[in-house]
């Protein structure tokens, strides 16, 4: 008899290695010294996160540990953003930080890249367990270096963030206990398998796969902050340097997209439609689009600061992001995964704008001319609103405009061509009434008065922050083809044929 080994491929893990050797190391001088100083701690956390990506970029397709990780398009796309957006963050909190003539701590560093290390193992995996441990081990650190950086003002809605994620994560494991129940495994693919198998053989599986949606929708929705849970996470990280609003939009969030890519789009894929009713989940997901994008659009008008306008931004978005996914189709993926990368660049623009001024968060009153008084400020915020808002020749216009024209176009094959068409209506509704938004508030930036806001001047790091962010929001608006090409074969990982 022969025995086979596991083939372990410890090479396809080397990015997720290079981060919790990072991690490990601050962890340890922490242990010796509780402060460095900035500069010290940015170099090391900047030369790990680049030769991560480097070795991502090398490393390419790949099977490592089983089903554990899988370099598949979207794992090695969604871990290129995940960096892009660990090093955005950390040139945003090295920058705060030193303006603020503030000691970092290397105890905060180990926390971040223990989190971003865990979200990078969590979208690599093709099993449930896997995916839920490194769904929590990416949580937890980020928990308690928001605890590191708290204020008393924020200390309320810390803890409803902390109840708020205890109760996701307990929604989320009874969801994919379900799923195992029913398949007797937790491989993703092979539980695709398994169930197809019993639901052909019994004819009905009654309403457990109803139910693990419904939890396991219910968790993610919480998680990601989405309505009606979204007022406490913006109240919490508007009392938070903008820095860690990145990291959860730019790092966690599109963690959590990809488990919802991986559970529902490939575990649970015969399952959208209504002829799979009382299981069918794709109406529900639309309907979570639909609230993301709707509510916080109308809410948005009453926001009086800086962080908490982009917090309401940053729900739209994930709210397109989620349509494009639940389309079903090549191009809803291809525009979902392609939207990420505006996403990821307006927000930066818009937390990076608190560089200029002396204050965390500022008013909306007091941008008032704006433009007069340092030109440059007006002109990012400016250019990340509207890339926000798909104003055509942005980024993130090209994103909101694959992701609608993907979801017109599925309707046409679908039985449940109503939602669709709704969703899609809702988005450019909401695309249109963001936009008057960002108008009424260049308007405001570009006034007469000159503005008495304290302007800062922006260090040499500071500046290839904001060109990074302004400049690939217009240079991929007017020419997306490279990040459509890298985000091409996205599609692929779910069974999708593409051309």
């Amino acid at each position: 008899m022969e025995f086979s080994t596991q083939e372990f491929n410890i090479e396809i893990i080397y990015p997720e290695l290079i981060l919790l050797i990072t991690a490990m190391f601050f962890m340890t001088t922490s242990a010796f010294r509780t402060k460095h100083s900035p500069r010290f701690l940015i170099t090391v956390s900047l030369i790990s996160s680049l030769f991560s990506l480097l070795l991502l970029i090398l490393t390419g397709y790949g099977t490592g540990y089983g089903s554990m990780f899988f370099n598949d398009p979207i794992a090695i796309f969604s871990k290129a953003l995940i960096l892009i957006s660990l090093i955005l963050s950390l040139i945003l909190i090295y920058e705060k930080t030193k303006t603020d003539n503030k000691s970092m701590s290397s105890l905060s560093s180990g926390l971040i890249f223990f989190s971003f290390s865990a979200m990078m193992a969590a979208v690599s995996s093709l099993e449930f367990s896997t995916i839920y441990m490194g769904m929590e081990a990416a949580t937890i650190p980020f928990v308690a270096y928001l605890f590191c950086s708290l204020n008393q003002d924020g200390t309320r809605s810390y803890y409803r963030f902390i109840a708020f994620t205890l109760l996701s994560s307990s929604l989320i494991i009874f969801g994919l206990s379900f799923l195992y129940g029913l398949s007797g495994s937790t491989d993703i693919i092979q539980s695709k398998i398994n169930i197809a198998i019993t639901h052909l053989t019994f004819e009905t599986i009654g309403v457990i796969i109803a139910l693990a949606v419904v939890l396991i929708l219910t968790g993610l929705t919480i998680k990601m902050s989405l309505p009606p849970f979204h007022k406490w996470r913006i109240k919490l990280f508007s009392n938070l340097p903008a820095g860690h609003s990145l990291i959860f939009m730019g790092g966690i969030t599109i963690m959590l997209l990809v488990i919802f890519s991986r559970i529902f789009l490939n575990s649970l894929s015969a399952f959208h439609g209504p002829e799979m009713s009382p299981n069918d989940w794709g109406w529900l997901v639309f309907l979570v689009a639909v609230a993301a994008m709707a509510i916080p659009t109308v809410s948005i008008f009453r926001q009086e600061t800086l962080l908490k306008m982009a917090g309401y931004f940053s729900i739209t978005q994930v709210g397109f992001v989620l349509a494009g996914m639940a389309a079903m189709s090549v191009n809803g993926l291809l525009g979902a995964s392609f939207f990420l990368f505006p996403f990821i660049l307006g927000l930066a623009g818009l937390y990076g704008a608190t560089l200029f001024f002396e204050k965390n968060d500022i008013s909306i009153e007091n941008l008032k001319g704006l433009g007069k008084k340092s030109p440059l400020a007006a002109l990012i915020i400016s250019t990340s609103v509207l890339s926000l808002s798909g104003l055509p020749g942005t980024a993130g216009y090209m994103g909101k405009y694959y992701i609608i024209m993907a979801i017109f176009e599925a309707s046409e094959f679908r039985l449940e061509k109503d939602i669709f068409i709704v969703t899609a209506v809702v988005g450019v509704v909401s695309s249109v009434v963001l936009l008057i938004f960002s108008l009424k508030l260049i308007r405001i930036l570009f006034q007469s008065a000159e503005s008495d806001c304290e302007i800062r001047k922006l260090s040499p790091l500071g500046i290839l922050f904001m060109t990074v962010a302004v400049g690939g929001i217009l240079i991929f608006g007017l020419y997306p083809d490279p990040i459509l090409k890298f985000a091409g074969d996205i599609p692929t990982s779910f069974g999708f044929i593409t051309e």
